[in-house]
Order: structure tokens, then C-alpha cells, then sequence
């Protein structure tokens, strides 16, 4: 009888925690897929330009995502060129508000980065990202459509400086070199004079911080001056985490493509503006630019079109053949430019 109320006892203790567990299943919250309201411009159709960059464009508002439950939700805008379906959006982190006050110059550079090219009529799209986690299905609201004409202004990147004897080894107001992957590698051009060809590499634009040598072949913080071969106009690049250092003189660059019937039309370097210029007939066609006539440093256009300049860039159009005016601006690192006039 004992054995037998003891069995009895266990099997209803077995009872009550299948009860018990059953019960936190029923009370077991599940995140469901997350709805945000409404994101609204409080202006959708503006202007913006240099000379009023800090003053207002429009202000973003949103209210809070609802996954189901309360939780810690990440917020980020993210902007993209209309018909781009975001497929490369940048994105701005907003967490701890509702609302986003841009100037025309941010909105000028959310532009810039989508790939639109100044002076032209533009409709940037931008939508709100929430997220709980990452493995929750991020929840996104309508998209608003903002309308403007964009300036050329460049972008900031991770920046290195270059001071040397070239420019009297002002750090202040020395020439840089720019990370546009912000992934350690840094690149830039600079044209050194006769006799001042020695410089180091600074991570900020003073001497009171990191700042980089040469030796033994590498990027050292107690290496000697760097040094380039001649005097000339270089291709510097960098990399302070793995201390690698390069420096490519290219002595020429040209146009060449279709638009030049495949032959090389040098430009001339003005030290005056640091921009490499020529006027030349061109053809119905395309073409890009590269150094010291060879395809081993070339130059494209960013696409969509934007005279801003890369080295997996597309092919430049020429839509009508006539006489024109190139300018190639590679003195501002990472915002390299290009100009063509038609005279």
C-alpha cells in the first residue's frame, strides 16, 4: 500500500510540471513582424546650394515600430536614388527620437553618396529601418520622395596627412590621403617639386599625434622620411594597419577611348589650380582616363553618372561630337572629379 501511494504521488507531481510547462508555452511571447506609421518630410521639394548649406531642408518624423512586444528597437534612415529599389542605400542611425532635422548641405551629401550628379534635377527616396535583432526581419515604413538639384560637394572620408617638404611640412595644410571603403586603405595624388620630395604620413593634422616614416621598407612610427624617386606627380597609398606604402609617378594622363578613336590625347598639369586640362575634338563615343598611357591606373565615372570619378567606373559619354574643354581634378582624395565643356 505504501509503494503504491508513494507511485501515485509521483505521477501527479509528473502531472503538475506538465502543467506548469504547458502553462509557460501558453505565456511565451513571439516577436511578429514589426509596422511602423507614417514617415513624413516636412518639405519634399526644396532647394539647396553652397552658400546656404547649414540652413534647413526638410525634418523627418516618425513614430515607434510595434514587433509585438516591448523591446529595444534600433532606428536608421536609410536614402537611395529613386528607382534604385535601395538596393545600396545609405544609411544614418536615428535610435532615441522621432524626428531628423537636415540641412541642405546633409542632404547634399545623402546626394552625393547615392550617386547623383550635380546640377541636374534629382529625387532622393529615404524610409525608416527598425530592428530588434538580427534574426527578426527588419520593418520599414512608406517611403517619402525628396526633390532638389544637387551641388558638386565632396564626401568625408577617413582621412591621412601628408606634410612635407612640397608644402613646407604643414600638416594644417598638407595634402591628404582618403579611405572612401573606410577599410584601412588610404590614396591620393600629389605633385612633389624639385628638391622638396620628402614627407611622412599623419593620422591627424598636427604633430602631436601618429604619425608615420619609412623603414626598412614598411610604415614605422620611428622610421626616417619618406621619399619619392624625382620630382613629379604621384599616386600615394597607405595602409597604417599593415603598414604598406606605395607611391606610382604618373608622369602622363590622357583621354582614350572611342571618343579619341583609341589614341591617347594628353592632358597638361596646372599646378596653379591642381587640375589636369585640355581642349580636344572628340567624337560620338565614350572614354575614361589613364596614366602614363597604359591601362594598369584608369579612371571611370561613378554610376549612375556623376563626374565623380573611380577605378571600376563606366566608360564617359560623349553624347555630341565638337570641341571640347576636360578638366581632371584628382586633388581632392577620394572626391576625384572631372569636367567636360562642350565649346
Amino acid at each position: 500500500m505504501k509503494r503504491y501511494t508513494t507511485f501515485m504521488l509521483a505521477l501527479a507531481g509528473l502531472a503538475m510540471l506538465a502543467f506548469a510547462s504547458c502553462k509557460k508555452d501558453e505565456n511565451r511571447v513571439t516577436a511578429t513582424t514589426g509596422s511602423t506609421t507614417a514617415l513624413s518630410a516636412t518639405n519634399t521639394t526644396f532647394t539647396v546650394s553652397s552658400a546656404t548649406s547649414s540652413n534647413a531642408a526638410t525634418t523627418l518624423s516618425w513614430n515607434t515600430a510595434n514587433f509585438g512586444y516591448s523591446a529595444s528597437t534600433s532606428y536608421s534612415l536609410e536614402f537611395d536614388r529613386k528607382g534604385n529599389n535601395f538596393a545600396a542605400p545609405a544609411a544614418v542611425s536615428v535610435s532615441g527620437g522621432s524626428s531628423k532635422a537636415y540641412t541642405q548641405g546633409e542632404i547634399n551629401e545623402m546626394a552625393v553618396k547615392a550617386g547623383f550628379a550635380p546640377d541636374k534635377a534629382s529625387q532622393l527616396e529615404v524610409r525608416l529601418k527598425a530592428s530588434i535583432s538580427p534574426s527578426y526581419a527588419p520593418s520599414y515604413s512608406n517611403v517619402v520622395t525628396l526633390n532638389f538639384t544637387p551641388y558638386r560637394a565632396f564626401v568625408s572620408y577617413p582621412t591621412l596627412w601628408v606634410p612635407g617638404a612640397y608644402q613646407g611640412w604643414s600638416p594644417a595644410t598638407a595634402s591628404t590621403l582618403a579611405s572612401v571603403k573606410s577599410d584601412g586603405n588610404y590614396e591620393g595624388f600629389i605633385a612633389f617639386t624639385p628638391g622638396n620630395l620628402e614627407f611622412k604620413v599623419n593620422v591627424a593634422p598636427n604633430w602631436d599625434q601618429t604619425n608615420y616614416g619609412i623603414k626598412g621598407g614598411a610604415l614605422a612610427t620611428d622610421g626616417g622620411n619618406i621619399t619619392v624617386p624625382s620630382d613629379g606627380y604621384y599616386m600615394l597609398r597607405a595602409n597604417p594597419d599593415t603598414k604598406t606604402f606605395s607611391a606610382t609617378k604618373t608622369s602622363t594622363w590622357s583621354l582614350n577611348g572611342t571618343a579619341t578613336g583609341n589614341a591617347d590625347q594628353n592632358l597638361t598639369y596646372d599646378a596653379t589650380s591642381k587640375t589636369w586640362k585640355g581642349t580636344f575634338t572628340l567624337a560620338v563615343g565614350t572614354f575614361k582616363f589613364r596614366a602614363n598611357g597604359a591601362n594598369t591606373i584608369v579612371l571611370g565615372d561613378r554610376t549612375p553618372v556623376t563626374t565623380f570619378l573611380t577605378a571600376d567606373g563606366a566608360a564617359i559619354s560623349v553624347p555630341t561630337a565638337g570641341s571640347y574643354q576636360v578638366v581632371l581634378n584628382l586633388s581632392v582624395s577620394g572626391n576625384y572629379y572631372y569636367e567636360l565643356n562642350k565649346q
